[in-house]
């Protein structure tokens, strides 16, 4: 699967330390940036664990106290919808 991210998006993927360390590896090095956009390849496998551990950390961290999406929350969204496949 080749899925494009935002530069939001793959910084958030990237330093949030959310991902196993072999995943991470894997994306860097199969990223590359089309335009305003990092391009990665990823197994459908892969893609879902990206998008449960996403779940798992819009739970944690992704809603205000008014469980309204905060900022962490409107880019985890997003990353699981472009996961979802």
């Amino acid at each position: 699967m080749n899925i494009f991210l935002t530069e939001k998006e793959y910084s958030y993927l990237c330093l949030a330390n959310i991902l196993p360390a072999g995943l991470l590896d894997r994306i860097h090095n199969y990223c590359h940036l089309e335009g305003d956009k990092y391009g990665i390849i990823v197994s459908e496998d892969e893609a879902e664990i990206i998008r449960d551990i996403c779940l798992d950390r819009l739970d944690i961290t992704g809603f205000d106290e008014n469980y309204e999406p905060n900022q962490n929350g409107v880019i985890l969204e997003s990353l699981i919808d472009k996961f979802y496949k």
